[in-house]
């Protein structure tokens, strides 16, 4: 369960950080920063969901 987590997180960091800089015509090297942040955000989510889910259940 937790390796579906992280793929679904890391692709849509991914594809939203590609869409960014395809939106903003800005160039492509600097969709990392996005990525990055992209991932912590989403890891941070995540982990945060499955401690506040696991305490309800």
């Amino acid at each position: 369960m937790e390796f579906l987590l992280l793929c679904v997180v890391l692709l849509n960091a991914l594809l939203s950080s590609l869409m960014i800089r395809l939106t903003d015509r800005g160039h492509f090297v600097n969709a990392l920063p996005h990525f990055v942040g992209l991932t912590w955000a989403g890891t941070v989510v995540a982990a945060v969901t499955q401690r506040v889910v696991a305490g309800l259940i």
